[in-house]
């Protein structure tokens, strides 16, 4: 498998590949998986080829752990040049209905601190930062990108509250049923701060997703 992905990239004169698989896992393969990331790395170093894996956090809401350890983010290191790391999605664990933000700055902080607490592998760390965002509804809830954030905003009465805690913006929109709806997006501001800390962290960046977020996010990178 190794040896056709690598073909492929040749074929197509590519700089090598983001590998995103730890996340659809089935329980207990993590040795099984690294074993794979170990073949492809051993290939793609032969031809000067990039790897980034693509992981997710170690915790979510509340706490609650996911399917990466540090013990392996540890063992991956030498293998990869790069970790996409997927802090956002934050409320992906909370209870259903339950409206809350996409990433929150302390809990961005502390997933990196929790996977490389010696700084000794931060520059291979590239810290997630979504450009898109989530509606809250009394019976939806909704991915929303910048051109729906915008219409949402031009089409409602919309009350804007920046939250310290979390370093994000809400936003209170009226619905049409007399209820209130709940929109956590991206600002320059929650932005800026991300920036911000993946520069005190050392760490990179990784967005997500590329023309998801307004045009004037680009101008804080």
């Amino acid at each position: 498998m190794s040896e056709v992905i690598t073909k492929t990239l040749q074929d197509f004169d590519l700089d090598g590949m983001v590998l995103e698989m730890w996340g659809q896992l089935p329980p207990h393969s993590s040795k099984n998986a690294i074993h794979v990331i170990k073949h492809i790395s051993e290939s793609f170093r032969q031809k000067d080829l990039t790897l980034i894996l693509v992981i997710p956090p170690p915790v979510y809401y509340e706490g609650k752990g996911s399917s990466v350890t540090r013990e392996e983010f540890l063992e991956i290191e030498p293998m990869v040049d790069a970790f996409s790391l997927m802090t956002y999605d934050y409320m992906a664990t909370a209870p259903p209905g339950r409206a809350g933000p996409t990433a929150p700055l302390v809990w961005v902080e502390s997933c990196v601190k929790m996977l490389d607490p010696g700084r000794k592998a931060r520059n291979k760390i590239l810290l997630g930062l979504n450009f898109y965002g989530y509606l809250y509804g009394k019976l939806r809830i909704k991915a929303i990108v910048g051109t729906e954030y915008i219409q949402l905003l031009k089409s409602r009465t919309a009350q804007i509250e920046w939250n310290t805690d979390f370093a994000e913006h809400i936003v209170l929109l009226d619905a049409s049923d007399g209820s209130t709806e709940v929109v956590f997006y991206p600002t320059l501001m929650s932005v800026q701060k991300r920036v911000e800390l993946a520069k005190e962290l050392g760490t990179g960046l990784a967005i997500w997703d590329v023309g998801q977020g307004l045009d004037y996010f680009y101008d804080l990178l």
